[in-house]
């Protein structure tokens, strides 16, 4: 079985929940169950604070954010043409 190349961490109020799932894709659609406990706590403090990051390995990342550069250069290019 090969290894996944992106993993999901989930954190409540800046408690780790779950530490870097892997996943297949990063374009994923992640549902956070709130318990009760940290719902209460929430409201004690006026803040609930979910937080969900899609890492990946460094090398991986790096492509994709090369990629993600140029496409955004383009558009803005083709954008600048359209004007």
């Amino acid at each position: 079985m090969s290894r996944l190349p992106f993993h999901i961490t989930t954190r409540i109020n800046y408690r780790t929940v779950q530490f870097q799932q892997p996943i297949a894709d990063p374009f994923v659609r992640q549902v956070v169950h709130v318990g009760w406990k940290d719902l209460l706590r929430g409201l004690l403090h006026r803040e609930l604070c979910i937080t969900v990051i899609v890492g990946a390995d460094p090398s991986l990342m790096d492509r994709v954010i090369r990629a993600t550069e140029v496409a955004v250069r383009e558009y803005k290019l083709a954008e600048r043409r359209r004007i």
